[in-house]
Formats: structure tokens, C-alpha cells, sequence
């Protein structure tokens, strides 16, 4: 998929990164494969050849031997231009700035952003730049070319997954094979002479490994799958360039994407055939090197010694027909019956790769009877010569490495290719993508490639087409994790809970439904959100009202079993989950928080319906409707906070009289939502009145906690925002406007921790002010982690803004390290460890698992072991700010003194 644009800040940080980056990480972790050092000239053009040919665009970047336009920017391209920077040895990175009059820059000495690439920085001198070589050029169309013709050319195709010498992935056997890290390939006469076969005696052994090196290395696997493949590949690279060429980026963005997924598929078979189907080539490669096919004399052994060959791929049997070949003449294999044919002069007409062979066997026999010229006695001997089988353990060790190399290439690609899910957007990603690929012909793309669009966009949480998104929303995608939620809900213990004997394995059972459960309930929920997004705030509400009646008739229809408890918990969760969205839509529309009549009509009506259930004795019903009637409440306890019409006195006693009719019935009842109203209105005297009632009547400690934090929320009703705001400038000496970036970011964490102290005034300075650090881009501020919300973590990449530390990470961005001159820290996603140096070193153990969310982020108990920083998770909104030491004592500073400011006040 295409980069979002780089910002020239972000783009300058990048091009400093990347020669330390490839530096560190190859210190820090080694390579995956071996140095690379295979770099054509022939394919290449200097650059001042180049440019005298072609207009160079400004706002290119020159990686390796890539020249790529930062709006054409993918990760392949990235990583290709990167390979290309280690075989060319071009590792500094230059951009060529449209601030400049296209003078070019090099990016590592570009120390004071956008003005570093403007007229005020200092230009590269275009002496340095002319000689670099360029094989491909990217410009503003996306469309990948070779640099010496200018042909468009499928980004895909490079390196050629099919030319197996080329493959980094078998680099180990390639070296040894040619023993070379430039050459791809090798005659059997500089083979031979490299490892000196003649003179040390294993000329027979070495000549049976070049066989079978020579011919693994031109093996051919292709087949049907990989040429279908390469079909659907050139069809979707002319669709793209077309889409290009039309300007319609997205869609061209998607068809890029499903082409890096054919590519992943293609590689993937070739990867399978290499190293993970049960006869790969590696492993029969590994077994023939042993000396399994070979013989000390005559005839080596060939495929029809294999019973199996008949079920052997193609290329299996041209590996073992590697060493079949006629060493004995057309005459005979028997080397008794040869001797006695050149007794009698018949002389073979022999020739092919074992002719050295003979030849080695004729100068032997030559020099033998030269030494023995004088010899009476000398009888030549007639058996043939036998040479025992010579193991290279060096050949041997690089086919394991190469094994390896495979397997985790296996993994990667497989990771990449297009495959089915049980997670619903994967799902419809995989249908839809497949229907495009294989409808897709040259220029026309088929397929509902508009359907592909909306998903992905949902899936990543961007909005494009609103109307075209919500409308796939609402018709297909809600519905369909709404049945799958609601089958799971209603679901019986499984097979596995069946298949249990003992009570562990049982629960762990139901345990494990419950997971999957959770995982649909997660997916609706995803849903709901991205239709919130999308959708006008009152209707957006009256759909979650809507689903709110749904979940709780779903809760009170469970199934009795002993499933019953899990599946409930997970329901309760949904119900409480809407509430809250559904406050979200309140607290977004200034417009629905003066719905006060609509909510008591609406309270009536469920009312009236609770009675029609206690006549007909609906127990069940009466509950469930008791519950929707609570979640009224908890509304109009809000609209009356928001400050609706009415009499005020009135409403409180209102209040009142309905917490203590909740008490006669349950002396556990919820009352929290009814105190937080009347705190709200202010009305202290009945919120006391209320405690006093409620402890006389025998109402639980539950109960009454909740009307005791309702009244501490009361603190500082007597000062509004404006006067904390007066406050905090003048602690700080200025208002928020003169404020540097480290001292908003202090001010905002001080807000916030105020306002989860229950102070209410600083709830709407804390979005005030961090809505300022957000719109300029204050590098200490950065979006929540939102998947743990137990815990508050902080991103890599901001610690990296706050600290001396610098962040990298790999293309996946699986592993992330940290480093600070010769400290060097790797985090692994998802790992719970961290290790220093490299990754071999022992992991010392984390308080949570590295985490990910668009970017690594480390828990703040790590953060402050390793960075001295913490996070301060602004409270009500969807950021956080990252403290270093100073800001830390800062803001615990300046909340204590405001805080005895509110109580003087």
C-alpha cells in the first residue's frame, strides 16, 4: 500500500536513519541472509547520463540505485531501494528539494528540518551525485521503470523469483558453489581449479558437486500455479499503471496491494518447493551432497534409482539425472570390459561433463608408464581406479543455512499472500480481492474493486467514500457480525468441553469459547465505531439505542447451561460498551443534549410496558424492561446536568424519590447515575439527604460508595475553567499561546491529572490544550494505546522525540531498537523480553508484552526503567503525553498547587 505523504520532517528523519539503521541492525542482529554483493553494472546508468536523458521531477528521493518520488513511496519499493544501497555500496541517502530549485541533499547532514532542504541549507554538490549509479526511476505517476530504456517495467518481478542464483535466500549454497560474492554462475574448469580437485585428489567428488550444483541452480520450477501467478501479476501491473495514469490514486493504491499479495503467492510456491513440501529441493539437494548417488568409479548413480521417481516433480529428477552421464563409452558401464576395448585400441568417442574424468584417468595410466619406461618388470594394472567419496562439510552447512533462510522466507510470504480468515473484514478482503485478481484483464480491472475499497478502508480505520462506507456498513457488515455475535452468545458448550474429563480441562474449554466470543464481540463492536464515524450523530444514536434493545433481549433469552455465565459476562460487557458509545454521540452533538422531553416520553413508554408484563406476570420481561428504564435514567440524569428547561427543585425530589424506590426494592441498587445528577445540579443538601437515607434503609457498601464518590466529584463546583485556565498561566508566567512545546506539554498533563481528581473545570482546559499540542504536532504528545486499558503505555517513536534515544525498526516492524551511542536496546512485538546488544543476548524480563498499534508501543513501568519516562493518558480524550524526569516533577508541582488553590476556593 502507498505511504500517506511523508512530511518533510519525517522524511528528513527516515533518510538520516537509514544508513544507521542498516549499520545497527546489522551489528545488532547480523543478516538474515549473507552480504550481498551482486550488483550489475551493465544494468545501470550514471546519473548525469541519466538526467541528460530524462527531466529528473524534484522531491525524489536517491536510494541505492532507486530514484523514487516521495508521493510514490510503498514499502516494496523501500525495500528493494534499500537492497539495492547494500549490492551497490550507494548507501547515503540524497532528495533532490523542490525548496531548492531541485538542488539535491544529503539527508544524513540535514540537521535542522524543512529549512535543511530549502535555500537556507547547504546543497550537495551535483559532483557527488553524477557518478552514482541508477537502475530504476519512480516519478509522481507511481510507475517503476529502468532507468537506461525509461520501459515500465512490474515492480514485482524484481529480483526474478524463478532465477534461483539469484535468490537472496540461497546465497550460503550460491557462494560455495561459485566461490565467489559477485558471480551467479560458473564453468566446471575455474570450479575445479578453485578448490585444486586435481592436485589434492578429489577431482571425482568435486566433479560430482558441480553437477549438482550447476544443475540445481538452473533448475526450473515453475508450473501451472506460477504462471497463473505471473498472469494475474501482469494483468493487474497494466491496470495499475492505467489507474495511475487516470489519477485515481486509491484505487491504484488497492490494485498495488493485491499485486504485493499475488507476488507474496508466488514467492510463497517457490519457498514451499525449496524447503517445505515433504519432497523439497533443498533436503533431496542435501541428501545427494552426502555422496548418495555417488560411486568410486564407472557410472555415478542417477534417478532411476529412485522407486519413487515416477511421483517426483519434474525438477526433483532433473536434480538426480544431475550425475547420469556415459563415463564408460557407448560400449559398456563395465569397467573390466572398458579396459580390455582400449587394449585393443577401441578408443571411446566420449565427451560431456565427465570427460575430465577420462582425461585425468588417461594421464594417470600416461604417466605411469612414462615413469615405468625403463621397467621390465612393470605390469600395468587392469582394475579400474577407485576414488571413495570426499564429504564438504562447508557445501553441507550452507544448504542447512539455506534451509533456514527459506523457512523464514516461507513465513514471511505466507504472512504477505492473500489467504482466507475467520475474522470477518479479513474475510471479505480475501473474497472481494480474489474476485478482482482473477477478474482483472490488461487495462480494465474487474471485480468489485468499489466493495474492496470500502472494506479496507474500514479495516484501516479511514474514511473516503462516508456515504458509500456506511451504506456497506449498515447492509452487510453489521448484520453479519451481528448473527455471528449473537450465534456465539447463544451457543452450547463445544466439542472440546464435551470431549473434557476433568474440571480444568472443561473450564479451560469454556474458557476458550469464551475467547472466540469475546473475538466476534470485538469485531461488532469495530463495526458500530466505524458506522459512528460515518453517520449524523442523532441517528447515529438512535441506531446504538436500538442495539442496546437488541443486546439486552439477547441477555435475558440465554440459553441455560453451563456456558450461560461466560457467554452473559460477554454480553453485560457489549451492553455497558454501548452505553458508553451512545455517550459518545451525546457528548459530540451540542443538538441531543436537549432531548429532555423525548426521554421522559420515551421512559414512559417503557414504563407502561414493564406494568404490562408485571399483569401478565412476565417476570423475565418486567426485568428487562427495568433495565432499559435505568439506562433512561442515567440519560435524563445527563440532559438535566447538561442544563435543560424545568424546575430544577422539582426534578431533584424527582431524583430522590427514585433512588429510594430503587432501594425498597434492592438494597444493592445502582444508584451512582441518579447521585452523579444531583452532584451535577449542584444540589448537595439532597445528595446528603439521599446518603443519610439510603444508610438508614440497610443499603449495601456497594451502594453507598457510589454516592460517596458521587459527592467528591463536587470538588471545585466553585471555580469554572476560565479561572483555572487564569490560574495556570499565571503559574507558568504566560498564556498558552506564548508557551513552548515542553511547556504545553506540562501544562496539558497537569489538566488532566486535575481532572481525574474529579476537579470538573479541567476537564475541558485538558481537551483544550490537548487539541493544541495535537494540531502542532507536539512530539511528546501521541495517541493511546487503546487495546489494554488497564495499562498506559508509551509509543517508541515518541520516546525516541523525548529522549537522546534514536528508534528503528524493520520493515515488518516486528522488532524495534533503541539506541543511544554504544547502548543499544531490541524489543520484539508481542515478546515480553527485552535484549541488549543483539538478540542473542539474555532477555531480561518486561512488566507487559511489546505492543503494537499502527506503531511499538512499551509499557510505562518499562518506559520508566529503561527511559525515565511515564505517560500521562489524558483524561476524556484519545492522547497522551509522554514525561521525561523534569516534566515529571513539573506537573506533580504545579498539580499540588492547584489543587490547594481549589480548596481555598
Amino acid at each position: 500500500m502507498k505511504f500517506p505523504k511523508l512530511s518533510y520532517d519525517k522524511l528528513i528523519r527516515r533518510g538520516i536513519a537509514i544508513t544507521l539503521c542498516a549499520a545497527t541492525l546489522a551489528l545488532v542482529f547480523g543478516k538474515s541472509f549473507q552480504s550481498r554483493a551482486l550488483f550489475d553494472e551493465s544494468k545501470a546508468i550514471n546519473y548525469q547520463t541519466f538526467a541528460s536523458r530524462t527531466t529528473v521531477e524534484n522531491s525524489v528521493l536517491f536510494i541505492g540505485t532507486y530514484i523514487i518520488h516521495k508521493d510514490a513511496l510503498t514499502d516494496d519499493l523501500y525495500e528493494k531501494a534499500q537492497d539495492s544501497a547494500a549490492e551497490s555500496g550507494q548507501n547515503n541517502m540524497y532528495y533532490k528539494s523542490e525548496l531548492a530549485d531541485g538542488n539535491w541533499f544529503f539527508l544524513d547532514t540535514v540537521d535542522n528540518g524543512i529549512k535543511g532542504i530549502s535555500s537556507e541549507g547547504l546543497p550537495e554538490s551535483i559532483d557527488t551525485i553524477n557518478p552514482l549509479y541508477v537502475t530504476y526511476y519512480v516519478g509522481s505517476d507511481g510507475v517503476l521503470r529502468d532507468a537506461k530504456t525509461m520501459a515500465g517495467l512490474n515492480p514485482f518481478d524484481i529480483p526474478d523469483p524463478y532465477n534461483l542464483a539469484n535468490l537472496p535466500e540461497l546465497d550460503p549454497i550460491r557462494t560455495q558453489y561459485t566461490m565467489s560474492e559477485g558471480a551467479t554462475s560458473i564453468s566446471q574448469e575455474d570450479f575445479l581449479s578453485n578448490r585444486n580437485s586435481k592436485d589434492s585428489g578429489n577431482l571425482r567428488s568435486d566433479v560430482y558437486y558441480y553437477q549438482l550444483l550447476s544443475t540445481f541452480f538452473s533448475l526450473n520450477l515453475r508450473d501451472a500455479a506460477t504462471d497463473k501467478c505471473d498472469t494475474q501479476l501482469a494483468n493487474l501491473n497494466q491496470s495499475y499503471i492505467a489507474l495511475k495514469d487516470a489519477g485515481e490514486d486509491e484505487k491504484a493504491a488497492i490494485v498495488y496491494d493485491l499485486m504485493s499479495k499475488v507476488d507474496a503467492t508466488r514467492r510463497l510456491l517457490i519457498m514451499e518447493r525449496l524447503s517445505e513440501m515433504d519432497d523439497n529441493l533443498l533436503s533431496k539437494l542435501n541428501e545427494l551432497s552426502t555422496g548418495t548417488y555417488y560411486t568410486p568409479y564407472g557410472n555415478f548413480k542417477d534417478s532411476s534409482e529412485d522407486k519413487n521417481k515416477d511421483n517426483l516433480p519434474d525438477y526433483l529428477v532433473d536434480l538426480e539425472d544431475s550425475t547420469k552421464g556415459d563415463m564408460s563409452s557407448s560400449f559398456t558401464s563395465n569397467p573390466f570390459v572398458l579396459q580390455m576395448f582400449k587394449q585393443l585400441g577401441i578408443v571411446s568417442n566420449s565427451s560431456g561433463w565427465w570427460t575430465v574424468l577420462e582425461e585425468y584417468e588417461a594421464d594417470k595410466e600416461k604417466r605411469a608408464e612414462e615413469a615405468n619406461e625403463d621397467n621390465d618388470d612393470y605390469v600395468r594394472d587392469k582394475s579400474p581406479s577407485e576414488y571413495p567419496f570426499v564429504q564438504d562439510a562447508a557445501i553441507i552447512e550452507a544448504i542447512g543455512t539455506a534451509m533456514e533462510n527459506c523457512n523464514n522466507s516461507y513465513n514471511t510470504y505466507r504472512a504477505k499472500a492473500l489467504v482466507d480468515s475467520d475474522d470477518l473484514l479479513q474475510h471479505f478482503i480475501y473474497d472481494y480481492s480474489t474476485q478482482v485478481i482473477e477478474q482483472t484483464v490488461g487495462t480494465t480491472v474487474g471485480g468489485p474493486i468499489e466493495f474492496l475499497q470500502h472494506v479496507t478502508n474500514i479495516k484501516e480505520d479511514k474514511i473516503s467514500d462516508q456515504e458509500g462506507e456506511l451504506t456497506y456498513l449498515l447492509n452487510t457488515l453489521i448484520p453479519m457480525a451481528s448473527s455471528r455475535y449473537t450465534t456465539s452468545s447463544n451457543a452450547q458448550p463445544g466439542e472440546a468441553y464435551v470431549a473434557a474429563t476433568s474440571e480444568g480441562a472443561k473450564k479451560s474449554a469454556l474458557e476458550d469459547q469464551k475467547a472466540d466470543q469475546e473475538a466476534d464481540r470485538a469485531m461488532l463492536q469495530f463495526l458500530i465505531e466505524a458506522m459512528r464515524q460515518r453517520q449524523t450523530a442523532e441517528t447515529a444514536l438512535e441506531f446504538v439505542n436500538e442495539r442496546i434493545t437488541i443486546t439486552e433481549g439477547l441477555l435475558s433469552a440465554l440459553p441455560d447451561g453451563e456456558y450461560r455465565t461466560y457467554s452473559a459476562s460477554s454480553v453485560q460487557a457489549h451492553i455497558v460498551w454501548l452505553k458508553e458509545e451512545a455517550q459518545k454521540i451525546i457528548d459530540s452533538d451540542e443538538s441531543l443534549r436537549s432531548k429532555l422531553a423525548e426521554l421522559l416520553a420515551r421512559k414512559n413508554a417503557l414504563q407502561d410496558k414493564r406494568d404490562g408484563c408485571l399483569d401478565n406476570n412476565d417476570l423475565a420481561g418486567a426485568k428487562k424492561y427495568d433495565a432499559l428504564i435505568a439506562a433512561v435514567d442515567q440519560d435524563i440524569a445527563r440532559e438535566i446536568a447538561g442544563g435543560a428547561s424545568g424546575s430544577q427543585d422539582n426534578l431533584a425530589d424527582k431524583l430522590v424519590d427514585k433512588a429510594l424506590s430503587k432501594l425498597a426494592d434492592d438494597a444493592n441498587a445502582d444508584l451512582s447515575g441518579i447521585a452523579d445528577a444531583l452532584a451535577e445540579l449542584g444540589e448537595d443538601d439532597k445528595l446528603d439527604a439521599l446518603a443519610d437515607k439510603a444508610e438508614a434503609s440497610g443499603a449495601g457498601a456497594d451502594t453507598l460508595a457510589g454516592i460517596s464518590d458521587a459527592k467528591n466529584k463536587g470538588d471545585g463546583s466553585g471555580v469554572d475553567s476560565d479561572a483555572l485556565l487564569a490560574q495556570l498561566e499565571a503559574l507558568f508566567g504566560k498564556s498558552l499561546d506564548e508557551m513552548d512545546e515542553d511547556e504545553l506539554a506540562v501544562a496539558g498533563a497537569t489538566c488532566s491529572r486535575l481532572s481525574r481528581s474529579g476537579i470538573t473545570p479541567a476537564d475541558s482546559l485538558t481537551q483544550i490544550i490537548v487539541g493544541k499540542l495535537v494540531d502542532k504536532n507536539n512530539r511528546f504528545t501521541y495517541s493511546q494505546y487503546t487495546e489494554n486499558a488497564s495499562t498506559e503505555y508509551i509509543s517508541m517513536e515518541t520516546l525516541s522525540n523525548c529522549t537522546d534515544f534514536r528508534y528503528f525498526y524493520d520493515d515488518s516492524k516486528a522488532i524495534a531498537t533503541m539506541t543511544k551511542g554504544s547502548i543499544v536496546y531490541i524489543f520484539k512485538r508481542g515478546s515480553d523480553e527485552m535484549h541488549k546488544q543483539d538478540t542473542s543476548s539474555d532477555g531480561e524480563p518486561l512488566t507487559e508484552k511489546v505492543a503494537y498499534q499502527g506503531v511499538v508501543f512499551l509499557d510505562e513501568d518499562d518506559t520508566q526503567n529503561y527511559f525515565n519516562c511515564e505517560a500521562e493518558y489524558c483524561n476524556k480524550t484519545k492522547y497522551a503525553i509522554c514525561l521525561t524526569a523534569p516534566k515529571q516533577a513539573a506537573v506533580k508541582d504545579y498539580t499540588e498547587r492547584l489543587e490547594e488553590f481549589f480548596k481555598e476556593n
